[in-house]
């Protein structure tokens, strides 16, 4: 191996401080932040249109943009918060782990075209060795920089009475996984332009270029029925909530690609069985369309495998083996590594729980089975398509991988003696270089010229491609110690013998033309068939179709939509409440209409099929906003007999109506919503030491004013309430804790006014004789030695008053002891506060208790 002289080293240690280098980087740097913000963008707005978040100031819109990208370009967010509720609390710290793979395969994308636009200007390293520090080095700043810019800025989504925090994202997996890919990615795109280079021999190798082919082709075949399934869920949910899911479209291609390989979703929740989610538990046309195209992959995969391997005359059972190794291999990473979401809640001395949602176990085991089975098809795939039509073969490699193949490989020559200081020929001419195996090979091939490579540069082929029938070219490493003669390699006489097949390859079949009364046969056939085929799926289509429509989610979206839209009298006849006609005064339209704030139907979710029982019943998933609060309850349906014997009917048997409790502290029967008054019946009594006037109804959800009118001499407050449905295991409203509605009553001028009369004769008796002498008057007064007893001023209102007791505000009396000879007493004038209870009795106030207070002011 030749060493690098130390002056050269440093030279280009410090060229990584110059104008070029530093311009590669921050071209570099601004791909990762375009992709990211881009990302996070997206996210943010899928927020703003699902959440409260529309109305959030620029600051708390900064911060979560900045929070969204640091977990797009680590490994998720995480955070810390406390809850606490009466005495308990409770502090703790939560993440959430996930990748987002379509950002960073952007990134990787963005970094390897930067890197090769900047290769003139950059140059190669003399060595490898500085030319992997060098990218790691670049990866590393790359790194470090996001991670001081994004990774400590903390959001805090807003706190309650219960409960706060803080959300950030994770600031040493931003460097790491920033390091790794900017690195990686510039080392791998340097030296792949590198002659000879470590890096293109071992990308050249058999195992891994079947195994890139393998999965270009799969994820080439599953992408478009990704992007149909997104455009479908932008179609009946919100376009903008569907572009959340952008930053995660290659986690949600592996998940798909995972389903065709008979694998699921799985949830592996603390102290519960593990939840597992399969194709057909989603739809049954999910489970259809995606092993469709996982058999189109493979048949995809074995094509363009196969046009990585040499024709051979014979099925070659010793190749099988590296495809589902490589296969195998990529798998378990992405089972085990990438694919995982996990959320992780500390919660202090309570211990860690932590919540992991992945593709099944099995995934890499199947994928391995899949991998086999295209290692097979892919001795003989390639001869079936060009049978077909030899220009199918283009759609799977390139021109120079299909030219190649149909070529077929020469025979290898035999390693030359070898010798003890080996004289290295002059490179091979360019076709020959174009026979090597590998495409990036080929690429990369020395030119022709009469300067001598040395061993360093000399293009590496292993054995087992020997094996195969593959080219070395000429002065090849073959063994260590062991170079190939110029010699060994037969210099083909024309172009056209070098075309022509090799011995060991399988010859190409001569592609006759077929007789017109063949093509009209073969056309006929085919006709037929198709025609079956497309009668038989229409008619499962269009029976799909009218049965999705008539689904039990179609029967509550249905009533759910005569709800919303004030049709109460029809959603009352489609789902019968089910209780007393006197408990029904409040479901009509006018009182849905006198709402301040009606319901509003978000979305109606898929059955719940692992609690429906034998497929007779159903529970149905409904999320319902009422001025923006959500609330999320499930809804049971129930299959009537079908129509026609296909189309199915369902009926809805929970009615979405909701117990309400009236309470106050008088006895009433009517109550108000808005202007609109409806009689509830006599309220009752409730048991209890506080008694209090009590009378159910029940409800269609939304947010109303309620009161109760006023009387003679009681003031009801109104009480606005959001009456939503509230959830309970059996899916019965009747089952559910009733919302309770407390009237507070105020007592109005007239009960006031009428206290204040008899208190105030009461108040005139203590200054008139001879009553002046009862209990209850003030002690000044009480005294038949009084030369001046007068009324100063009354009561002019309370100090406190309530529904059975009172207390006035202070009045005056005036009085003056008599002269003795002893001395002269001065009129004096005090202050007397009347206190005492009261009771209305068949609309009349009578005075139960008073009695007097006195002060003195002088």
């Amino acid at each position: 191996m030749t060493t690098t002289p130390e002056p050269v080293t440093a030279n280009y240690l410090k060229g990584l401080l110059g104008k070029p280098a530093l311009t590669t980087l921050a071209l570099v740097a601004a791909v990762v932040f375009g992709v990211a913000a881009v990302m996070a963008l997206l996210i943010v707005i899928a927020l703003m249109a699902s959440s409260a978040l529309s109305t959030a100031g620029l600051g708390t819109l900064l911060s979560l943009f900045a929070c969204v990208t640091a977990g797009v370009l680590g490994y998720g967010w995480a955070g810390n918060g406390s809850f606490g509720v009466s005495v308990f609390s409770l502090e703790g710290s939560f993440s959430l782990s996930i990748f987002s793979l379509t950002t960073l395969a952007a990134i990787a994308v963005g970094t390897a075209l930067i890197a090769k636009r900047r290769l003139a200007h950059d140059g190669l390293a003399p060595t490898l060795t500085l030319s992997a520090l060098r990218a790691g080095i670049e990866g590393a700043v790359i790194g470090l920089v996001f991670m001081l810019v994004f990774g400590f800025i903390g959001l805090q989504p807003g706190s309650t009475d219960v409960a706060e925090g803080e959300l950030h994202g994770k600031p040493f997996a931003i460097f790491a996984t920033l390091w790794c890919i900017v690195a990686i990615t510039l080392f791998v795109t340097r030296e792949r332009t590198r002659e000879a280079s470590p890096i293109t021999a071992f990308f050249a190798r058999p195992l891994i270029a079947e195994t890139r082919a393998f999965f270009a082709a799969t994820f080439t075949v599953f992408a478009p029925l990704l992007l149909v399934a997104l455009v479908l869920l932008a179609i009946k949910q919100t376009f903008a909530t569907s572009l959340a899911l952008i930053p995660f479209l290659g986690n949600l291609l592996l998940g798909l690609i995972s389903m065709g390989y008979l694998g699921g979703f799985t949830a592996e929740v603390p102290f519960t069985s593990a939840e597992l989610l399969m194709p057909w538990n989603l739809s049954p046309w999910l489970a259809v369309c995606v092993y469709l195209f996982a058999a189109l992959s493979i048949m995809a995969a074995a094509i363009a495998v196969g046009l990585r391997r040499p024709r051979a005359a014979q099925f070659r059972a010793d190749l099988l083996w590296r495809l589902p190794v490589g296969a195998t291999i990529i798998w378990l990473v992405v089972v085990l590594v990438v694919l995982p979401i996990r959320t992780a809640a500390g919660m202090g001395s309570y211990g860690t729980m932590t919540i992991t949602m992945t593709v099944t176990w099995w995934v890499p085991f199947s994928a391995a089975a899949v991998a086999l089975l295209v290692s097979a098809l892919a001795e003989f795939a390639p001869r079936w398509a060009y049978l077909a039509n030899p220009k199918l073969l283009f759609f799977f490699a390139s021109q120079h991988t299909v030219n190649r193949w149909l070529s077929g490989e020469p025979t290898a020559a035999p390693a030359a003696t070898v010798q003890p200081e080996p004289t290295l020929a002059a490179p091979a001419a360019p076709i020959a270089a174009a026979l090597v195996a590998n495409d990036s090979i080929a690429d990369h091939a020395a030119p022709a010229g009469p300067e001598t490579p040395t061993a360093e540069t000399a293009p590496i082929v292993e054995n087992d491609a020997a094996d195969e029938g593959s080219v070395p070219t000429e002065g090849a490493v073959v063994d260590e110690g062991t170079v190939v003669d110029e010699n060994a390699i037969a210099e083909p006489a024309s172009m056209a013998e070098l075309l022509q097949p090799q011995p060991q390859a399988l010859p190409l079949p001569e592609r006759a033309p077929l007789s017109p009364q063949k093509k009209r046969g073969i056309i006929a056939v085919l006709v037929t068939v198709v025609a079956v085929v497309v009668a038989l799926v229409a008619g499962l289509v269009t029976v799909k179709v009218l049965n999705g429509s008539r689904g039990p989610e179609a029967a509550v979206e249905h009533y759910l939509s005569l709800i919303a839209k004030g049709k109460l009298e029809a959603a009352t006849d489609t789902v019968d409440p089910g209780v007393r006609n006197t408990e029904r005064g409040l479901l009509t339209t006018e009182v849905f209409d006198a709402a301040d704030h009606q319901i509003e139907v978000v979305s109606v979710g898929n059955v719940d099929e692992a609690l429906s029982g034998n497929g007779t019943h159903a529970l149905v998933g409904v999320e319902l906003s009422i001025d923006g609060e959500r609330q999320s309850i499930v809804i049971e349906a129930e299959r009537g007999a079908n129509s026609f014997g296909l189309l199915h009917n369902w009926e809805v048997t929970t009615p979405l109506v909701q117990r309400v409790r009236f309470e106050a502290p008088f006895e009433f029967d009517t109550i108000e919503v808005g202007d609109t008054k409806v009689e509830v019946g006599p309220s009752t009594v409730s048991e209890g030491w506080d008694e209090r006037h009590v009378a159910e109804a029940y409800l269609y959800p939304g947010e109303y004013t309620f009161s109760i009118p006023n009387g003679e001499y009681t003031e009801f407050e109104t009480v606005t309430m959001t009456v939503m449905p509230q959830q309970t295991l059996s899916a019965d409203p009747h089952d559910a804790e009733p919302v309770a509605v407390e009237f507070e009553a105020t007592a109005s001028e007239s009960l006031k006014k009428a206290v204040l009369a008899l208190v105030n004769d009461e108040f005139t008796k203590c200054v008139t004789i001879p009553t002046n002498m009862e209990s209850y008057c003030p002690y000044i007064v009480q005294n038949t030695d009084l030369a001046v007893l007068e009324l100063g001023t009354l009561p002019g209102g309370f100090e406190t008053f309530d529904f059975s007791s009172f207390e006035t505000e202070p009045g005056t009396v005036k009085t003056q002891r008599n002269s003795t000879e002893w001395s002269d007493y001065d009129l004096e004038e005090t202050k007397v506060s009347m206190r005492g209870s009261y009771s209305v009795v068949d609309g009349k106030v009578i005075i139960d208790d008073v009695s007097a207070s006195t002060s003195f002011w002088g």
